[in-house]
């Protein structure tokens, strides 16, 4: 707010009077300019920081792709492994002899991890979110919703991998499903030790499907995707070209419910 003050004087003679109106003139230009020119810093900090959010947010879906690629080789050999066991278990359950059943070897490739979501929460949590576009922030928002599902399904499937290290402890006190000696369990035992491994299939399933839309839709961020509507036709064009390609894994019966 500008405020002009009037003189402290009489003004005497027409050059006192163009004096203070020129020095008057001259100090509102002056006050206008700076007033301006806080407002264009503003205006370029504002810029700068839209900028280095965007920036932040496209490194965090880097580093995620990073992520959910090795978290898939570890969910396909988890899910391997537990199949395995699991044969095994059946064939014994339906009289076959020892000497027939396969070897099992868990291949350890790692840990599974949880997506980053450090870029996200804080501008959230500091209400940088408003320096995007309403498309902008609807487009992260979805995405993080997908991360939120991935969550609960690993959160299901380490539920079911503790119940069955929780049966190996209990029959026969070992620390993995391929550690239990099937031959040594009673048929009841057995058909215990089945449903709790197809469980855990299903569960590694659900996992494998909620990495998969993450993963496809976190794609689509990296790729300059800018409004839901550009990520959803993003989506089915990559559904499609997967539907296309023949594809050798068949899952579990299990459902996901869309947000």
């Amino acid at each position: 707010m500008l405020d002009v003050h009037p003189p402290h004087e009489f003004t005497h003679t027409w050059k006192d009077f163009w004096i203070h109106l020129g020095t008057i003139a001259a100090g509102l230009l002056v006050a206008i300019g700076l007033e301006q020119s806080v407002e264009a810093l503003h205006h370029l900090h504002q810029h700068h920081q839209h900028h280095q959010l965007e920036r932040d947010l496209h490194n965090e879906a880097v580093r995620n792709d990073k992520i959910m690629r090795d978290d898939n080789q570890v969910l396909q050999a988890e899910r391997a492994y537990t199949l395995a066991v699991r044969a095994n278990v059946e064939a014994l359950q339906h009289g076959a002899s020892p000497g027939s059943l396969h070897a099992v070897v868990r291949q350890s490739l790692g840990d599974l991890f949880l997506t980053s979501a450090g870029a996200w929460s804080s501008a959230r949590d500091s209400s940088q979110l408003a320096l995007l576009s309403r498309e902008q922030t609807s487009v992260y928002e979805e995405l993080y919703a997908e991360r939120d599902f991935l969550r609960e399904s690993m959160l299901v499937w380490f539920k079911a991998q503790d119940d069955v290290t929780a049966f190996a402890m209990r029959t026969q006190d070992v620390p993995t499903a391929a550690a239990v000696d099937a031959m040594k369990l009673t048929p009841a035992q057995r058909d215990e030790f089945s449903t709790l491994l197809t469980r855990l299939v299903v569960a590694i399933d659900r996992t494998v499907v909620d990495l998969h839309f993450y993963q496809m839709e976190n794609k689509a961020v990296m790729e300059g995707a800018e409004s839901t509507d550009e990520l959803h036709q993003r989506l089915l064009i990559e559904d499609s070209e997967e539907t296309a390609a023949p594809s050798t894994m068949k899952s579990e019966p299990s459902s996901r419910k869309n947000p």
